[in-house]
């Protein structure tokens, strides 16, 4: 139920229906929780952050984004990586460049050392700042 929970509200993501995501994903957060997995905890409240992005709330998105970083488990670079694009595109939004290129700098470089497909989307993100 939780990957279809989460699979839902990635496809309603997607096609910018932020209203039918945000049904999914208290579901499949709650299921995360229940059965006590830190990975997929974390990456349900990343994609919750990236939810209140696209619905340009960024205190509810930052608020997600830290969240998932203190529950990441170690060694999760992937994540950790991910995690702190989010933030530094929260840090933009909120007029923080100095922080937001420092959050997507450290995010590109490894995700690029990993061969990450969000490599050439953060490059292109931190050129546009």
């Amino acid at each position: 139920t939780r990957v279809r929970s989460s699979a839902a509200s990635d496809v309603y993501k997607r096609q910018g229906k932020y209203i039918h995501a945000e049904k999914y994903l208290p579901e499949g957060l709650d299921l995360a929780r229940q059965i006590g997995r830190p990975r997929i905890t974390s990456n349900a409240l990343y994609e919750y952050g990236n939810l209140f992005l696209g619905l340009n709330q960024m205190e509810e998105a930052e608020e997600k984004f830290r969240e998932a970083l203190d529950m990441i488990p170690e060694g999760d670079q992937e994540l950790i990586a991910l995690t702190q694009y989010g933030l530094g595109r929260v840090a933009a939004a909120q007029g923080n460049k100095y922080q937001a290129k420092k959050l997507g700098k450290t995010s590109l470089i490894a995700l690029n050392d990993m061969g990450h497909r969000k490599a050439k989307e953060i490059k292109f993100w931190l050129d546009s700042l």
